[in-house]
């Protein structure tokens, strides 16, 4: 008999409860099949779709800050490139000498190391290559650290103001955590032209070749006008100025003898005497105010210098940026130790509130600008109240004011030609200082106006006038606060105020010159 028929016979055998109860277990194990075999999978995989969902966002957020930084780093590349090419339409550009590059690398590289707590092995130059019409300057590094703290060593190169890369790179593990990266770090800059034949057969004696080391400042515009008017060029004399992002690398060239003189406030040039350098003050270029800022991101709680307390604020400790940060702290009552600060260099501060991961940091025009004009920061309180305070100098080295007297006089001449064409032509001004620092024309000219450029007559008084004399008294308090020998002598000449003895005479020289 069939299983059909048998189990039809058997169903009428039971009894109506009986059968009821068959039904019901019928669609119980018809429910338990269902979930098992559909559902289940269903939910299994909804559950690890949400899984690799979260995953991948946390991956995005890791990855965003690299990924906004890939455009804006494109961007200044193609600016530095559009102000190469234009210079070169009036000028021969001598780029930098290899040494004079290898020095900015090493001295950038071993800055973001102590940032990093990065331990180098040790740098070693190789050899400069021509790659296409590109110049590439390279060294090796060998450096230990744990592996967050060599991310954060990458990131810093890779999104330096300079166009640094890291071209090869090899990791080896040690003891506790540790790795050893071997890698090749690059320069690379576009090539200049080559010279005329016959400008090359020209030598210019050493006495009369001066190389000056300039930050990225507004404040050294005069320097910048007079080069880009030819005031520092001649077949008897040969002025270059080399362009560097940080005080530390002007120190650096000073230093190794690579540049004679370097653009610096009082409270660098004083740090500078500190370490043993030998310069001494040439002459006062301008004083500014309102120019730095401390900037929070535009989404952070803090609404006050009062809520900084106890809160990290980066700012870059070997330059001026420093001594601001103590001078807008003071005048709210609160101290250097009151807040956290985390060394940092004015450009990286910047691009970190950008990106939002700083929340609070202080840096200086035309970034300031650039982030309040975004949105992406507010300013909490600015250098504004400073006036007198933030002077900047250009600092000479001993052994230049000493042999190289004539070309002084020179730069000194060109300088006096430099700031009376700036008084006649602003719009031409902000556009050559614009254009030297790669920034936008109408951001330079914005910030100009809070720049008080010295007259020549004002130069060389300077050096007796109370302005000096207050800002001497502020610079000694800020050495003191900060623990470092004050390197002026007590009860010396002038009450401790350094002169302008050189450039009282040059600028005498100048007026002579210019009368005949």
């Amino acid at each position: 008999m069939a299983f059909p028929a048998i189990f039809r016979e058997r169903l009428a055998q039971m009894k109506p409860s009986d059968r009821r109860a068959m039904v019901l277990l019928g669609v119980f194990l018809l429910s338990v099949g269902g979930y098992v075999f559909l559902l289940e999978p269903l939910i299994l995989g909804f559950q690890a779709a949400q899984a690799e969902l979260a995953d991948l966002s946390r991956q995005h957020a890791a990855g965003l800050q690299k990924v906004r930084m890939l455009p804006r780093r494109e961007a200044k590349l193609n600016e530095y490139t559009a102000e190469l090419e234009s210079l070169k339409l009036r000028f021969e550009i001598e780029p930098l000498a290899p040494e004079a590059a290898v020095s900015n690398i090493i001295s950038e590289l071993s800055r973001y190391a102590d940032l990093c707590r990065v331990q180098i092995g040790g740098i070693r130059p190789l050899d400069v290559e021509n790659v296409g019409r590109f110049v590439e300057t390279p060294v090796e590094i060998e450096a230990e650290g744990v592996f967050a703290d060599l991310h954060k060593f990458f990131y810093f190169i890779e999104t330096s103001d300079s166009l640094l890369a890291i071209t090869d790179l090899e990791l080896r593990p040690q003891v506790d955590s540790r790795l050893i990266a071997r890698m090749k770090v690059s320069n690379f800059a576009e090539r200049a032209r080559e010279a005329p034949i016959a400008s090359q057969s020209v030598a210019v004696p050493r006495e009369s070749r001066l190389r000056i080391a300039l930050p990225r400042w507004l404040g050294y515009a005069p320097l910048i006008v007079a080069e880009s008017n030819g005031y520092l060029q001649g077949s008897d004399f040969q002025i270059d100025l080399i362009r560097v992002d940080d005080q530390a690398a002007v120190e650096r060239l000073l230093a190794t003898g690579v540049a004679d003189l370097g653009g610096a406030s009082l409270v660098e040039w004083q740090a500078m005497r500190v370490k043993g350098l030998d310069l001494s003050l040439l002459l006062p270029l301008a004083s500014s105010q309102g120019t730095e800022g401390i900037l929070v991101a535009a989404e952070s709680p803090i609404q006050s210098i009062a809520d900084l307390r106890s809160r990290e604020l980066a700012v870059d400790t070997q330059g001026v940026l420093h001594f601001v940060l103590f001078e807008i702290l003071a005048g709210q009552g609160l101290s250097l130790s009151d807040v956290r600060v985390e060394e940092r260099p004015s450009g990286m501060v910047a691009r970190e509130i950008a990106s939002g991961t700083l929340e609070a940091g202080l840096t200086r025009e035309p970034e300031v600008s650039v982030l309040l004009e975004s949105g992406q920061a507010r300013l909490l309180a600015s250098s504004e109240r400073m006036q007198g305070l933030l002077v900047d100098f250009l600092v000479v080295a001993a052994g230049a004011s000493e042999q190289k007297a004539d070309a002084l006089g020179v730069l000194v001449r060109a300088l006096v030609q430099a700031r009376h064409f700036m008084t006649e032509n602003p719009e031409q001004t902000a556009r050559m200082v614009a254009a030297w620092q790669g920034q936008p024309e109408r951001l330079v000219r914005a910030a100009l106006p809070k720049i008080e450029f010295f007259a020549p007559e004002q130069a060389g008084g300077f050096a007796s006038s109370a302005d000096m004399g207050r800002l001497v008294a502020r610079a000694e308090a800020y050495f003191r606060a900060t623990g470092r020998p004050w390197p002026m002598l007590p009860g010396s000449e002038n009450q401790g105020r350094p002169g302008f003895e050189l450039v009282d005479r040059l600028l005498g020289e100048a007026g002579e010159h210019g009368a005949h």
